[in-house]
């Protein structure tokens, strides 16, 4: 679906070489759909935004490096997430875009995959769970 030329760019937001973040994307993708087939809820193309699809693996990558999707939503910091995908002038609704976007895809995947396995490192650990995701784990949902 993607040309080349976008795995090179978006390669550069996380400091990687284009074949690593392709591999990567196609086994995060892959990891996302058996998820969303799994709960009900498949989707068969990827969302669109400014003209362009919207690469949910680098936004999923920047989402959670910045604290995840609940702390992003508190520190109204969705501009900046925004910011990476060089959307156009025109797509003035680019941060509440990325939000339902990022809601509909990758909320609940987060919570199971990002923030599931924090919790479990942290009881494995003996350490305390950062009241952000204390916040984030009242909010999940029954499996």
């Amino acid at each position: 679906m993607f040309q080349p030329s976008h795995f090179q760019k978006m390669a550069k937001h996380l400091g990687i070489d284009s074949l690593s973040y392709e591999k990567e994307y196609n086994g995060f993708m892959a990891k996302l759909k058996n998820f969303h087939e799994s709960k009900g809820t498949p989707f068969r193309r990827l969302p669109w935004l400014g003209g362009q699809y919207l690469d949910l693996y680098l936004l999923y990558r920047k989402v959670t490096t910045a604290g995840g999707w609940l702390k992003i939503t508190e520190e109204k910091r969705w501009r900046d997430i925004a910011e990476v995908f060089n959307l156009p002038p025109t797509c003035t609704n680019a941060a509440f875009a990325l939000r339902q976007h990022y809601s509909r895809y990758l909320e609940s995947f987060e919570r199971i995959n990002f923030f599931g396995k924090m919790q479990r490192m942290c009881c494995q650990l003996g350490g305390l769970i950062h009241p952000l995701e204390e916040a984030y784990s009242q909010h999940m949902y029954p499996q």
